[in-house]
């Protein structure tokens, strides 16, 4: 895996709730450095009506979030 070949180790988790607030909760719980996502890269338009799990976990979150951005689509 490409964990183990840079000498990284790799915990994945399955939880029940929202997803926001679950993935800071499990942050805060495991005492995790950082949180790093991906985000759809979606226009402001479809961010308002659909929202966006990143940019809440960014807002939310009290470690440091890296969001990885795709470029921007037309919803």
């Amino acid at each position: 895996a490409v964990a183990d070949d840079h000498g990284v180790s790799l915990e994945t988790a399955t939880v029940s709730g929202t997803a926001a607030d679950e993935i800071v909760e499990y942050a805060v719980e495991h005492d995790a450095d950082q949180i790093v996502m991906g985000s759809h890269g979606r226009s402001l338009p479809a961010r308002l009506i659909t929202g966006s799990v990143a940019e809440r976990v960014a807002r939310r979150s009290p470690r440091t979030v890296t969001l990885i951005r795709g470029s921007p689509t037309e919803d």
